[in-house]
């Protein structure tokens, strides 16, 4: 059974179910070996479709990053300062130029 694929800790379930079984027949001969395997597969293959039933309701969408928007508003954001940072420029360079023209017309 441990060559099915299945996990270690599935396995020793059936065991022990194996084992509850094996005590079960050693009191009542009624239960012959052939069906004690029978038994255990069947106990097996229950407590597998359990574990499945679990797990479906436990599965989660997978949220994909956007990693892509991210960047795209990071470098808007960069375009956007830089435009507001070339104007504070333009105009810090157009008052500039105003004065020391003016200042040159003064003197």
């Amino acid at each position: 059974m441990g060559k099915l694929g299945y996990g270690l800790h599935q396995f020793q379930k059936v065991q022990e179910c194996c084992i509850k079984l094996r005590t079960l027949e050693n009191n009542c001969s009624v239960l012959a070996s052939s069906r004690l395997t029978n038994a255990c597969l069947v106990l097996f293959f229950q407590h597998r479709e359990k574990i499945k039933e679990k797990k479906k309701g436990k599965k989660r969408k997978r949220v994909k990053k956007k990693k892509g928007k991210k960047k795209k508003k990071e470098k808007k954001k960069k375009k956007e300062n830089e435009k507001k940072k070339e104007k504070k420029n333009k105009k810090i360079k157009e008052m500039c130029c105003i004065n020391y023209a003016d200042e040159r017309r003064d003197s």
